[in-house]
């Protein structure tokens, strides 16, 4: 039998697991470096956003200023059950809905559902094990068509034939783990100061990673679809196109162009917000220069930029002809964020251009060695 400690002032409740203490005072909360500021997304940026969405929904092609105008949208549409649906609100009620939710929903305003190639990524998976064919000489395959968007001359079927999963588009995926990195850096950003399994610092480097990767995995959907089942206009000349792999980033944006016809002429803000991501990116993949330093402050640098990765991704699909999606108005609505110090009474200075991230970047001649 155990012996209770006599501790003046502290009752104790022995279990055959924890032993709790009644009277202890609780621990106090973490205190949090970053910390959303409250700005609501710019009111520009929700309207192009509304008026974008609404078109393809709606098959219009109004701009910002007409619907405006309208004093509400009113339409009816039937699906594909011959089921009629009335539409009727106005323009201004789903702009407060994207600005206030940081999202979209539009079944919430009753509107048609709109999808796009790049999106449409079936998911199948098999837990059961495998099952026999008639014959019994094999196993049946579970297969996912890819010809609805890249037609029949497609040469990759797809298939599992015992456990496993086929998806045929990641792009909602990521798009939902840049948004959930982006929240898990901000509420968990006091972990940054831990070594351990640095599981903070990780979050980080897949949320850079994965913002390059939506970038380059959404041009060479552009490419697939150019080659295998192209838009009227589209024009695919692989020799101008050239090679996929080994290729820069800065050149396969030329791809826009070159098979869509529309210059990325603008998304220069934007752009130069991807570059800073993906040199940061590169240099935590690759540890070159073999150091990493940054200060919270540098991160919520970063994290401020993330939005451009969704205004990029949209003016990319802009020239495709293709809509956003849910996921894209997350990242373009996600929350600035602000650096917030622990002792608020100590006087700051501004950061040192010879500390943070910036000490770790190659001077602008890096050294050759000689031997």
């Amino acid at each position: 039998m155990t012996r209770r400690p006599n501790i003046p002032g502290i009752e104790k409740i022995e279990t055959n697991a924890v032993l709790v203490h009644r009277n202890q005072p609780p621990k106090p909360p973490e205190h949090r470096f970053i910390q959303r500021t409250g700005t609501k997304p710019l009111i520009k940026d929700a309207r192009k956003l509304t008026a974008c969405i609404l078109n393809f929904s709606l098959r219009n092609n109004y701009s910002v200023t007409r619907y405006r105008k309208l004093q509400r949208i009113v339409c009816s549409w039937k699906d594909q059950d011959s089921c009629l649906h009335h539409v009727d609100f106005r323009f201004e009620e789903m702009v407060d809905d994207i600005s206030e939710q940081r999202s979209l929903d539009v079944t919430k305003f009753n509107l048609p559902l709109f999808d796009s190639f790049l999106d449409d990524g079936a998911f199948l998976s098999n837990g059961d094990g495998p099952v026999f064919t008639p014959d019994r000489k094999g196993f049946e395959h579970l297969a996912l068509p890819l010809t609805r968007f890249l037609g029949p001359n497609f040469p990759i079927k797809p298939s599992i034939d015992r456990e496993g999963i086929v998806c045929s588009s990641l792009q909602r995926p990521i798009q939902s783990n840049i948004v959930r990195l982006h929240a898990k850096l901000i509420d968990e950003c006091n972990l940054a100061f831990e070594s351990g399994d640095f599981q903070w610092l990780h979050n980080l480097r897949m949320l850079l990673n994965e913002c390059y990767t939506i970038v380059d995995m959404t041009l060479h959907q552009l490419y697939f679809k150019a080659r295998y089942k192209p838009k009227r206009g589209w024009k695919f000349d692989p020799k101008r196109l050239g090679q996929r792999q080994g290729r820069r980033i800065r050149d396969k944006l030329e791809w826009i162009f070159q098979i869509t016809g529309k210059q990325l002429d603008d998304a220069q803000e934007e752009l130069k917000d991807f570059r800073v991501l993906k040199d940061i990116r590169n240099h935590l993949n690759h540890l070159d220069p073999p150091a990493i330093a940054f200060t919270i402050e540098d991160v919520v640098n970063w994290l401020n930029r993330i939005q451009s990765i969704g205004k990029l991704l949209w003016k990319m699909r802009d020239k495709m002809d293709e809509p956003p999606s849910k996921g894209i108005v997350e990242i373009i609505t996600l929350p600035v964020v602000e650096f917030v110090p622990k002792n608020l009474h100590l006087q700051r200075i501004p950061q040192s251009n010879q500390a943070g991230y910036a000490s770790v970047i190659w001077p602008a001649k890096e050294p050759i060695f000689t031997g």
